[in-house]
């Protein structure tokens, strides 16, 4: 059955240029955090907590999102607040939940940048194994893609081309999923990170591309077809970032300069086979 499907390629506008990385590779600035520190049963449109984003959660698509009783996590990483829940009644929804938060910009070339989410594929009677979800950063997405056979976790560009990690995508099981990205004048190099230590970068990704520009994308997407939940957002300059294994005092004010928000320039769906 085809599914729709926002693309992961989305391109998004900016404002302002982002502050250039650490040279030593140590915790140097969270960007950005989001934890849906908010009630349970609440709706994410319109939410602005967390910090160093340029407005609030909205949606790009009309199935909603809205706040589970309990929050996810992952082995020692610093973690707070509830999750972010598209798990709907069964049957699994027709429609994707694309859910999106403006930061002020990403992807500027010369720049590295590491990001951080958890995400937990929800088991129920409309879940299929098919579905995809994941998180769109600027124009690249991380996470289980609804090309037909796709059974792992991974990397996209534009539709359907993909670099898969060995990493099986489980019902019920969270995953830790970390992205760093080098943005480049053409084809910016990608390295995805599946459960890894957070002593350290890994030595080997679980996953790269370096044949995709993902252009400068200034909006961070949650993406999938119902039945995920998101949690542990975050944006930083180095590994250790978004990795914390310690809460990180957060300011009342965003860790970005700027103002105003960086709109939502393009949203093409996308048919895509799913399995069941």
């Amino acid at each position: 059955m085809n599914r729709s499907r926002i693309t992961p390629g989305i391109r998004i506008s900016a404002l302002l240029a982002m502050t250039p990385p650490a040279a030593a590779p140590v915790q140097a600035s969270l960007l950005a955090y989001e934890g849906f520190d908010y009630a349970a049963g609440v709706d994410i449109s319109g939410q602005s907590g967390g910090t160093g984003w340029a407005g609030a959660w909205g949606y790009a698509s009309n199935w909603p999102g809205q706040m589970s009783p309990t929050g996810l996590d992952n082995a020692s990483l610093a973690v707070n607040g509830n999750a972010l829940s598209t798990v709907g009644p069964a049957p699994t929804p027709l429609n994707p939940a694309v859910i999106y938060r403006d930061l002020p910009e990403l992807g500027t070339s010369g720049t590295t940048r590491y990001f951080s989410v958890l995400l937990r594929p929800y088991a129920a009677d409309g879940y299929q194994h098919g579905e995809y979800g994941g998180v769109n950063f600027g124009g690249i997405f991380i996470g289980k893609s609804g090309k037909p056979g796709s059974d792992r976790y991974g990397i996209e560009g534009a539709v359907n081309d993909i670099s898969y990690s060995d990493v099986p995508v489980t019902a019920n099981q969270t995953v830790l999923l970390v992205l760093r990205a080098e943005y480049r004048e053409g084809a910016d190099n990608f390295d995805l990170f599946v459960n890894p230590s957070l002593d350290a970068l890994p030595a080997e990704a679980s996953a790269s591309k370096a044949d995709y520009d993902a252009g400068i994308g200034a909006a961070v997407l949650v993406n999938n077809f119902g039945n995920y939940l998101t949690d542990e957002i975050r944006v930083g300059e180095t590994y250790a970032d978004v990795v914390p294994t310690t809460p990180i005092p957060l300011p009342g004010a965003a860790l970005l300069p700027g103002s105003g928000l960086a709109g939502l320039a393009a949203a093409r769906s996308r048919s895509s086979a799913a399995r069941g």
